[in-house]
């Protein structure tokens, strides 16, 4: 199994945990990308607080992304990609991508 199958099998596990039922497709893709969005700020040493004061956004807004119980929408995505920079913005976290705002030095938090 390939490490994202492990990730939705994972948050599949969690869901059922959470709810007593299979969650929704659906579902499975938010926490997956939540929590991969989580690992990427934490590797990056940023916190949901210094994200959320930084783009005057709620820090539950981020911890709902985080977690899977919110969908993450373009807007928030943005945050994340100029929060993380170029080198995790790029597709499954891989080198390349430009995060709004060109990737110029200074426009992520660091």
């Amino acid at each position: 199994m390939t490490a994202v199958g492990e990730e939705v099998e994972a948050a599949g596990e969690v869901g059922r945990r959470m709810t007593g039922r299979r969650p929704a497709r659906r579902a499975l893709h938010h926490v997956v990308l939540g929590a991969h969005l989580r690992k990427l700020r934490e590797r990056r040493g940023v916190s949901t607080a210094r994200i959320a004061a930084h783009f005057d956004v709620s820090q539950a807004l981020l911890i709902k992304v985080e977690n899977g119980r919110r969908a993450a929408s373009p807007a928030s995505l943005a945050m994340y990609c100029e929060v993380l920079g170029p080198a995790d913005a790029g597709p499954l976290g891989g080198r390349g991508g430009t995060p709004p705002g060109g990737g110029r030095p200074g426009s992520r938090i660091v």
